[in-house]
This record gives structure tokens, C-alpha cells and sequence, in this order.
């Protein structure tokens, strides 16, 4: 008798072939057969009639590490289909740790507000261990009490976790681990003891290592010091992942480059041969939408053709992944006063902020203030970088200001200052909604998705429906909405046109990438992870002010053979693995 047999749907089986109609059955969590199943007993029976059955969608680009901890139902990404998430991205891994220095993981804003008492900088990719770690305990019960990563992966084990954990060793991790505040390049003796963790990490299960060289400490890192980590890389067979450099270290001015790290990337996996996946491509020849649209598609086309150049004329082993998103992923500021954050927390509300912008030394002050590199992307535009194509208005009170850029905005107003239209818009609406979008746009993302070497990513956490991050409204920082449908959205809006070919991006490509052989397809022996979608009904309800929405037509998902998603509601299974490194 097998465990569950779903019988009558159509079978997109993740290798890209034409779907087909076939019974499946699971037993011991794995797919024990497909065929006709209709004489076979089963203690459950799912009739998937008009249904389409397809592997369990794997993400590549997750930061869900240390938050499967607080939030291990998971629902944002149970509930869209998601049942792998590769985590340890961004050289943010679950450890080592330094006794004196916290290294961040970009979700834990509650704490740090509480940590870094300060109205500017509240977060801090290194700031003080001991203190987040008895803040964590407050906010969220959590027990910081390992040490390394095999001991961080015991622990999720014990607790236990809805969404399979694919471990890679974090570069930031070990480098504060080794070096704490150190920001210069590491020395001889600095790297073989990174090294040593890296192999200690590789030894207790990982599977790969991440680079983040756009953060503290990696920014500090050579490419000789990454090089001679992926020696070690290459030791285990395991894959490289990076957040590749934005920026060209020579540059005295740290103009953005983002095709310097492209390229970096590139001569890495040239040197060594060690698999590489770039992180959350980009347009990356500019740093905001170009007002042309050929101009801006050619520099699309660009992009594309420089992150293929490798792999076409080389065979170099390389991939690269994608947020199926213009305005990003993670986590969100979904209101245009977040930009004033700073200020609103001086005057203490909202409303004794709006009367203090009537005052024009107060606005004086703010600009003061942003052009001493306090003021976030103000102070990038003191720097001579536009952020305002890259900020767009949502909802709004005021349809003058509604569903446009900050640039045509100013533009209407006839100013160049962006604090001055920016606070004009909020005079109007302070609730005005917002959000930041790429350099490139919807465009980029369409084209970057087009390649075969691309990969659809989320580049969030583990999060439930009601999680909440940050200070209160409206300076709240949600959740992105992509947390909840990026998988929606690829099938919906991206990639290739035939659906089969979609699944197969989501689900064999990555399998493969990452060496999974027995994950990502739909084939007797295989991992029961499964997605049954009525196609008909796919919607990705996404919202950014309230983000917490399930999406729409996914019945059922399966992780490791256990029904884990039951029509928009979690089941409260915990059947999630630790997808550890198998030794030969």
C-alpha cells in the first residue's frame, strides 16, 4: 500500500518534455511509481483531474538560514510551491560567529533598532554579539548557542523545518569570524585560517560558498583571497555563489560598476573551474532606466551577452539568477516617508514632522545632513548617483503624484532637488506608497530571464503570513511581496512561453546546478516534492503594504511525501531535510 497516490493529472515533469496525464504514487517519501495507479491502494487519494502536477519549485537565492528558526512553518514560500531553498547566499551564512563582532543577515531590524540606538544608521552589517544575541532571545526566543555551521544545521534539525535547507558556507561569516573589523585585505596567515573553517564547514555538510562583495567584511577582499577559498571549493565539488562586486576596487570614488564584478566572477571561474552562480543580476552597465528605450534594451542585451561570454566561448561552468522582480525582494519600505525616516524619528510622529517641513531651516538641515552621507539615497544623490528614476510612487491622495517616478515628478515641479519634491509629495499624502525598482526595469528583468543560463530567485527569508519587521507604520519594513509569489510571478510573467519549460528553470535546472540528482523532476526514485497547480486559477495576489497574501490555484504541495500546503493553509508539517553534502 503506498502513502498517497494522486491520480488523473497532468504531469509537467521538470526535464522541459510535454506534460502528460499519469497517476503518481508516493511511499517513504519518495515517488514510488507513475503510471496507472488505479488498481493500487493508498491511505490517501488526491484526484488531481484538470490539475497540473510538477516538481517542488527550488529557489536559488534564499537568505532563509537563521530565520527558519523563528519562522519554520514558512509559509510565504510553502504555500507559493517552494520546497528547496538555497541558503547561505551573499557570504551571510548561520555561522562562524566572533565573540565581540554580529554579523548581520538583513532580517533582524526589530533588534537592531533596539542594538543600534541611532536615528541614522540603525542597522549595521557588524555591530556588537553579545547584545543582538540576548535581543534576538527577547524578540523572538531565539538561542544563539552554536558555533559552526554543522552545529547550527543540528539545531535546525531539531527544531524542525517545513522547506528542505541546501547549506553553502558564508564568505562574510568567516571573515569576521577571522578578522572581526579588520577592513583591509587579509593576510597570508589570515586566509589558511579561513580556509581551515571553510573546509571544517565543507566536512559537516555544505554544499557550496558564497561570496557578498558588496558588504563589510567582504568588500575589504581581494580576488586572490576569493581565489584561494574556491581552491578549497574545488577540493569538495562543490558550487560558488556571489553577490559580485558593484563597484571597482581601484576606483578611488566607488563610482557603481556592477560589470566589474561580473567579470571578476568570471576570471574566478576561469582561474579555478569551480561552478559559479552570480546573484541577483542586474542591468549592469548603468544605475538607472535610461529615458531611451532602444538605449536602454541594448544595455539589456549587453548584460546578458557579458554574463554568457564565459560560458558560450569558454564552456566556463556558470549560471547566474534573477529576481523576477523589478523592485527587488527581501524585504520593503513600502512608503515614500521611509526616505525621511531618519527626521520623522527626531520629531517623534508623523505630524510634528509635517509641521517642522514647513520650517526651511528643518529642510535645510535634512539636506545638510544627507550631504554628510546621512540621509540614505539622498546622499547617494549628493554623490551624483540619480536615484530618482529608481523610486516610483504608488498609491497617493493626490493624483498629481500618483504611479510615477521621483524624476517625473520633478520634473512636473520643475526642481532638480529630490528631498524638495520628495517632501512636497508628502505634504500632499504623507501615506504615500512606494517602491524602488532596478536599473533597467521590468525590461531587464524580462531579458535576463530570457537566457537558458538564468534562473528565477526570491532573495528572502522564511516567513510567516503575519510577519512583521522594523519600527511601526508607516515606517515599517514588511516583507517583500516577493517572499510570498516570486514563483507565481515567473510562471505568470517570465521565461519561456511553453509552461514546461518554465517548471523546468524552476525545478530540473537548479536541481542539477546545485547537485541535487534526486530532487527537481518528477521521476520514479526521486524526492516526493511536489506542486499540484490549477493553472486556471494562478494568481499572485501580491501586495506591498500588505504583503502577508497566499497566492491563488496552488491545492496542494508535498515535501519529502508529506502534504504540507492544503489549498492556501499549511498543514503544520514539518518534513523539510537538511540537504547535506553526501561524502564519497
Amino acid at each position: 500500500m503506498f502513502d498517497l497516490i494522486i491520480k488523473n493529472g497532468m504531469l509537467a515533469d521538470g526535464t522541459g518534455a510535454d506534460a502528460y496525464q499519469a497517476d503518481l504514487a508516493v511511499a517513504d517519501g519518495k515517488i514510488a511509481k507513475i503510471g496507472d495507479c488505479s488498481t493500487d491502494e493508498a491511505k490517501q487519494v488526491i484526484d488531481a483531474s484538470g490539475k497540473t502536477l510538477t516538481p517542488g519549485f527550488i529557489d536559488p537565492h534564499s537568505h532563509a538560514d537563521l530565520s527558519l528558526l523563528v519562522w519554520p512553518k514558512n509559509e510565504a514560500y510553502v504555500l507559493q510551491g517552494v520546497t528547496t531553498q538555497i541558503c547561505g547566499n551573499c557570504g551571510l551564512a548561520p555561522a562562524p560567529f566572533n565573540d565581540e563582532v554580529w554579523e548581520a543577515w538583513c532580517w533582524e531590524y526589530t533588534s537592531q533598532n533596539v542594538v543600534n540606538k541611532s536615528v541614522f544608521s540603525p542597522f549595521s552589517f557588524q555591530t556588537d554579539a553579545p547584545a543582538m544575541k540576548a535581543q534576538l532571545k527577547k524578540d523572538y526566543d531565539l538561542d544563539v548557542d552554536w558555533n559552526t555551521l554543522g552545529e547550527y544545521m543540528e539545531k535546525l534539525e531539531q527544531r524542525g523545518f517545513s522547506t528542505n535547507y541546501y547549506p553553502q558556507a558564508g564568505h562574510n561569516h568567516i571573515r569576521n569570524a577571522v578578522m572581526g573589523k579588520a577592513w583591509r585585505p587579509a593576510t597570508q596567515e589570515e586566509i589558511e585560517k579561513m580556509k581551515a573553517i571553510l573546509r571544517d564547514d565543507f566536512e559537516h555538510g555544505a554544499q557550496g560558498f558564497s561570496t557578498g562583495l558588496d558588504y563589510l567584511p567582504g568588500r575589504f577582499a581581494t580576488t586572490d583571497e576569493i581565489e584561494e577559498l574556491l581552491k578549497v571549493v574545488k577540493e569538495y565539488g562543490g558550487v560558488y555563489s556571489t553577490h559580485a562586486r558593484s563597484f571597482d576596487p581601484a576606483d578611488p570614488k566607488g563610482h557603481m560598476n556592477a560589470i566589474y564584478g561580473v567579470r571578476e566572477a568570471t576570471e574566478l571561474c576561469r582561474r579555478t573551474g569551480v561552478k559559479t552562480n552570480i546573484s541577483h543580476m542586474i542591468q549592469s552597465f548603468t544605475y538607472g532606466p535610461m529615458e531611451n528605450p532602444e538605449m536602454e534594451q541594448a544595455l539589456n542585451d549587453a548584460t546578458v551577452a557579458e554574463l554568457e561570454r564565459g560560458w558560450k566561448n569558454e564552456g566556463l561552468p556558470m549560471m547566474y539568477d534573477v529576481l523576477d522582480n523589478p523592485s527587488q525582494g527581501g524585504s520593503t519600505l513600502p512608503h515614500l516617508i521611509c526616505l525621511v525616516r531618519s527626521w520623522v524619528l527626531m520629531c517623534g510622529s508623523v505630524e510634528h514632522f509635517l509641521e517642522m517641513i514647513e520650517y526651511p531651516d528643518f529642510v535645510q538641515m535634512i539636506k545638510d545632513q544627507s550631504a554628510e552621507g546621512k540621509g540614505g539615497v539622498f546622499s547617494a544623490a549628493v554623490q551624483d548617483w540619480d536615484m530618482s528614476p529608481l523610486i516610483v510612487t504608488d498609491a497617493c491622495k493626490d493624483a498629481r503624484f500618483a504611479n510615477k517616478s521621483m524624476k517625473q515628478i520633478m520634473k512636473e515641479l520643475g526642481t532638480k532637488d529630490l528631498i524638495d519634491a520628495v517632501l512636497t509629495v508628502l505634504k500632499a499624502d504623507p501615506y504615500t506608497g512606494m517602491k524602488t525598482c532596478n536599473p533597467g526595469g521590468e525590461g531587464s528583468v524580462h531579458t535576463l530571464l530570457s537566457s537558458e543560463r538564468s534562473m528565477p530567485s526570491s532573495d528572502g527569508f522564511a516567513f510567516d503570513l503575519d510577519t512583521q519587521m522594523d519600527l511601526p507604520f508607516p515606517l515599517n519594513r514588511p516583507p517583500h511581496p516577493n517572499n510570498f509569489c516570486y514563483a507565481i510571478r515567473y510562471l505568470l510573467m517570465y521565461g519561456p512561453e511553453r509552461f514546461e519549460d518554465k517548471v523546468k528553470q524552476m525545478t530540473m535546472v537548479p536541481a542539477d546546478w546545485f547537485n541535487l540528482p534526486d530532487r527537481g523532476r518528477l521521476q520514479e526514485g526521486c524526492f516526493a516534492d511536489i506542486v499540484v497547480i490549477d493553472r486556471e486559477h494562478l494568481a499572485t495576489n501580491e501586495n506591498a503594504v500588505e504583503p502577508g497574501q497566499a497566492p491563488d490555484g496552488i491545492d496542494y504541495v508535498l515535501i519529502n511525501g508529506v502534504i504540507t500546503a492544503d489549498h492556501k493553509k499549511h498543514t503544520g508539517a514539518m518534513a523539510g531535510k537538511v540537504l547535506r553534502r553526501k561524502h564519497n
